[in-house]
């Protein structure tokens, strides 16, 4: 689902279902964040369904809720 947000250069387990990302270059825009800025690290949440976005020094500076939708049947 990340994939379809945003590219980054490296990433963490934090959890199960918490993993953060380095580095990353929007490809949509996100609340203030417009498609092609370089974000120091995005940290999302699948289990609370949280996106939360953090400073160079580590302070989360924008926090969204995620939602899961489903799209197109994919043949098997």
């Amino acid at each position: 689902m990340e994939r379809q947000l945003f590219e980054w250069e490296n990433w963490d387990e934090v959890d199960v279902a918490f993993l953060q990302f380095y580095q990353c270059k929007l490809i949509v825009d996100i609340g203030p964040y417009k498609k092609g800025d370089m974000l120091s690290c995005i940290a999302i949440n699948y289990q609370d369904g949280v996106l939360e976005v953090y400073s160079d020094d580590g302070e989360a500076i924008y926090r969204q809720k995620l939602i899961l939708s489903l799209g197109e049947t994919v043949k098997i």
